[in-house]
């Protein structure tokens, strides 16, 4: 099965084939939000926002989202997806707008919410001296420790957002010193308790290290 991906991904019909089968799936579901039904985790599988991005690039799974948004509009996950594909490009509007459709439809998706963080922080940190930064931040931050705290167990992403993140937003922003360092103290305890629970995940590895550099450079003199 993953050899037939890859080749018709080489041969550049592979989207054509993912919106075939999602568009018949989505019109065969009597409830989107059944995640015991088969079909429903196929189309989830199918819209991964990762996944379409590695087998056939931005533009051409940016078309493909919008060749199902008529079938797939009462779908959350959807939204989801075509949210954290523009957000990972860059598209802070588009993003903004296709993740807020998936609030609108459910409210309490937790993959959702940290992926609307994750658009907070980004936008804090594309205009950090602007009206909102600060507040984008609070709710941001105040989101992933919910998520941290209700399944940090089985989500390392809330940890990487939150910790890479807030130190870019460390240096971004002008503190004062005291407040400066708590910030990255504090991000080193939440960052351990990551650690600590996913011990085999690279991405944290990675942040962790960079952490105790900006610690050595900007507090051990």
């Amino acid at each position: 099965a993953e050899e037939l991906v890859k080749q018709l991904g080489k041969n550049g019909v592979l989207g054509e084939v993912i919106v075939d089968l999602v568009w018949s799936l989505a019109t065969e579901l009597d409830d989107f939000f059944d995640n015991n039904s088969p079909k429903r985790r196929l189309i989830r599988g199918l819209l991964d926002h990762d996944f379409l991005n590695r087998m056939v690039g931005y533009d051409e799974a940016k078309y493909y989202y919008q060749e199902l948004e008529k079938v797939l509009a009462p779908d959350f996950n959807y939204w989801l997806h075509r949210g954290s594909l523009e957000l990972e490009h860059g598209n802070l509007v588009g993003a903004e707008r296709f993740l807020n459709q998936a609030r609108g439809i459910n409210q309490r998706d937790q993959n959702t919410l940290t992926e609307y963080a994750y658009l907070l922080l980004l936008k804090a940190l594309d205009n950090p001296s602007g009206p909102d930064a600060v507040s984008f931040v609070q709710e941001a931050e105040a989101i992933l420790r919910k998520n941290i705290a209700t399944r940090g167990d089985r989500d390392p992403h809330s940890y990487h957002i939150l910790v890479g993140n807030m130190m870019q937003w460390v240096k971004t922003r002008s503190m004062r010193p005291s407040e400066e360092k708590s910030t990255l103290h504090g991000l080193r305890t939440t960052l351990e308790d990551g650690r600590r629970r996913h011990p085999k995940n690279a991405h944290l590895a990675k942040l962790s290290q960079q952490l105790e550099e900006e610690l050595r450079t900007r507090w051990i003199r």
